[in-house]
């Protein structure tokens, strides 16, 4: 059992009896925020919103900004290993 007299639980308990679950993004969202970050490129899109490993929002944010520019270019551009860049 909580105790409710310790500094700062009544805030807690009220704040937590609102919180609104939300659902995981649809792969139309997770395409949309990959637009939104510059990725162009089709099948890094369809890679990135279908894909099971990018559950959240989050998820897909922290894969585009980790792979860095160059690594965004190459996967986009399928011939740029050949291509020497």
């Amino acid at each position: 059992m909580m105790k409710k007299n310790i500094e700062g639980i009544p805030e807690f308990n009220r704040r937590i009896l609102n919180w609104i679950e939300l659902l995981l993004p649809s792969s139309q969202e997770k395409r949309a925020l990959s637009i939104e970050y510059g990725v162009t490129g089709t099948s890094l899109l369809n890679h990135l919103s279908k894909s099971r490993e990018y559950k959240t929002l989050s998820d897909i944010k922290k894969a585009i900004t980790s792979f860095g520019q160059k690594a965004i270019r190459y996967l986009e551009d399928d011939n740029s290993f050949d291509s020497g860049n």
